[in-house]
């Protein structure tokens, strides 16, 4: 992998860039901590994914280790190619997950996760928690980026 564990990147989240974060995405509001995906970009470019998509009943939609699914529900699909990564519902054409490796620093992360039964949805118009919704923002990094939400939260770590 020519970008592992550590590398530093520019995110980009829904529409809000965020300056200096790692290669994970992590719910963790002080009692519920959990990773909903992780990434690193291999030499060839393609985005190297780990992630556990779960419903709004906290059913396993999709499970992915070194971006093969162990777990993929009837009806969705995964396209994995140069700079990307994809998993989409097709009955709804909703994007579960999105990962692009935009250039050698930048990644971009969309999708829908639920924790703890709530939906977070980062698409290029924001990201929304709950009731708030963020877009537009550019923060220098992860704890700046965290105070933009009332309560509640999540890490990039």
């Amino acid at each position: 992998m020519s970008n592992g564990p550590g590398k530093r990147y520019k995110m980009i989240f829904g529409s809000n860039i965020i300056l200096d974060t790692g290669s994970a995405l992590t719910v963790d509001d002080g009692e519920y901590q959990k990773e909903l995906v992780s990434w690193a970009i291999g030499s060839d470019g393609i985005p190297i994914v780990n992630a556990k998509l779960d419903d709004a009943e906290g059913n396993v939609v999709v499970g992915i280790t070194g971006s093969r699914p162990f777990t993929l529900q009837k009806g969705h699909t995964m396209d994995v190619g140069p700079g990307s990564f994809e998993i989409k519902n097709e009955s709804t054409g909703e994007v579960l997950l999105e990962i692009r490796h935009l250039d050698e620093n930048t990644v971009k992360v969309n999708g829908i996760f639920y924790i703890d039964g709530e939906k977070l949805e980062a698409t290029d118009n924001g990201v929304t928690w709950k009731t708030n919704t963020i877009s537009g923002n550019t923060s220098e990094n992860l704890k700046k980026f965290l105070t933009l939400f009332k309560k509640g939260g999540f890490a990039l770590g």
